[in-house]
């Protein structure tokens, strides 16, 4: 992560919930600069120049632009910001009070029910997210 212009949306790969979403917002993303990966394809040595551990990548969806780490719903956020719109101007829209904080309940409930999703399989429930914040 050198450069300072990339980014990076981290997912649970083990989890075909998350795999599914990861791939649907990486079909509709503008920015060049941006790479969806599975945190399983991450080496800790990568994930240590970009300012995380493990235990972290394990535990929420992560989108890290430079310098900056956003997490959960805010992660969610800032990816939508990177396609087009409309989808670019609903990741603004949940970046702002009160649909941030609405957003990050409905992210919570999503995470922690991820195993009864289409997709889900019984590895989502084992890595779930279980508090909001």
């Amino acid at each position: 992560m050198s450069s300072g212009l990339s980014k990076k949306l981290i997912y649970d790969g083990s989890c075909g919930f998350c795999t599914n979403a990861a791939q649907w917002l990486n079909r509709r993303i503008r920015d060049t600069y941006l790479s969806v990966e599975a945190s399983q394809e991450i080496t800790d040595s990568e994930l240590t120049e970009l300012g995380l551990t493990r235990a972290e990548v394990n535990a929420a969806l992560w989108f890290v632009d430079g310098h900056h780490h956003y997490r959960r719903s805010h992660a969610v956020a800032r990816a939508l910001r990177s396609t087009k719109p409309p989808l670019s101007i609903l990741g603004l829209a949940l970046d702002l009070p009160p649909l941030r904080w609405i957003f990050a309940v409905i992210y919570w409930f999503v995470a922690k029910n991820r195993h009864r999703l289409p997709g889900g399989t019984p590895q989502c429930a084992a890595n779930g997210i279980v508090t909001p914040r």
